[in-house]
C-alpha cells in the first residue's frame, strides 16, 4: 500500500482521483439496482478504475484512505497521515458511527495542498 511520498509519484492515478465521488456514490455507481444515479452510467468499461479518498472508521481510529472501485473490486490502495482533529471532526459530522465517509471541505483542503502542493 502506497503512502502520500508514493502517492505523488504516479501521476497515472492523481489524475484520475474522482474529489466528489462518496462512497456510497462509488458502490452505487456499479450497483445494477441504484436507481436515479447518473454516475453509474460513466462505466464504460470492466477495467475502469475509479479512485476517490474517503474517511475510513471501522477500524481503532479513523484513516484517510484512497480507493480504488472497480466492477470486480474495492480496495484501498493508499494511506494518508493526516491530522487526528481534521479526521476526528469529519467523522463527528456522522455521528461518529462506524463505517466509510467522504471528506470534510476542511480535511478535503488540506489533502489537496499535500497531493498537488
Amino acid at each position: 500500500m502506497m503512502d502520500l511520498e508514493g502517492l505523488r509519484q504516479r501521476p497515472d492515478i492523481l489524475e484520475l482521483i474522482e474529489w466528489d465521488l462518496t462512497p456510497q456514490e462509488a458502490v452505487e455507481m456499479f450497483d445494477h439496482r441504484a436507481r436515479g444515479l447518473d454516475r453509474r452510467l460513466r462505466v464504460r468499461s470492466t477495467k475502469e478504475p475509479h479512485y476517490f479518498f474517503c474517511v475510513d472508521n471501522w477500524g481503532e481510529r479513523p484513516r484517510l484512505v484512497l480507493k480504488e472501485r472497480s466492477v470486480k473490486e474495492a480496495k484501498v490502495i493508499a494511506e494518508v497521515e493526516a491530522p487526528d482533529e481534521l479526521l476526528i471532526a469529519c467523522v463527528r459530522a456522522h455521528c461518529s458511527r462506524k463505517g466509510l465517509f467522504p471528506l470534510s471541505d476542511e480535511l478535503q483542503a488540506w489533502l489537496r495542498e499535500r497531493v498537488y502542493g
